[in-house]
């Protein structure tokens, strides 16, 4: 040997089909996807009726889905107004809003206690309370999102997010107790 190393082609295994050569399901060869150029194949059509396996009568049964209580597509299941809600969070209730200071209250301190924390799974927010009027629903706090940053938000806006998606986006941490910012973070 002369130091280079060779590479030298396996034989088939006894037992093991060759690939090379063979045709797919499609009628293409077997090549990985990006040395095939699958991207530029052109797209299959997602209508019912072109579709094979047993999809042809999709719009049969989605009629009948829907007469017995699924939504069609467009339409929103759920609540459908004000006061129809059904299982919707109150974010702060009459109860702790009565514990949390009006605004303009903890400006001066150095260290602002956060009374109710908020959050969403979805987005990974969160909204750390230390301020709210609650006749306008506007609030002060620590919002924890793509930076963090103090700010005002408006708990109403957050509580009508809810109701327009049917499910609590927002949420209130039941088990947050009262604590400096600083250690709420």
């Amino acid at each position: 040997m002369d130091g280079v190393c060779r590479v030298v082609p396996a034989a088939p295994r006894e037992g093991f089909p060759v690939l090379h050569g063979l045709k797919g399901a499609h009628g293409t060869s077997h090549k990985s996807p990006l040395r095939s150029d699958w991207w530029r194949l052109p797209r299959t059509s997602l209508d019912p009726a072109s579709l094979r396996g047993g999809f042809a009568e999709s719009k049969a049964k989605a009629a009948q889905g829907a007469a017995k209580g699924f939504a069609r597509k467009g339409e929103r299941m759920g609540p459908r107004g004000p006061g129809e809600e059904t299982g919707m969070q109150e974010l702060i209730p009459k109860e702790l809003a009565a514990a949390v200071p009006p605004l303009y209250a903890t400006e001066d301190e150095a260290e602002p206690i956060a009374r109710v924390k908020l959050f969403s799974c979805f987005n990974g927010w969160t909204w750390l309370v230390t301020e709210y009027d609650p006749e306008s629903g506007e609030a002060y706090g620590l919002v924890k999102g793509f930076e963090e940053e103090w700010g005002y938000f408006s708990i109403r806006e957050m509580e009508e997010v809810n109701r327009s998606k049917g499910f609590n986006v927002i949420e209130r941490d039941f088990c947050f107790e009262p604590k400096p910012v600083s250690e709420a973070r």
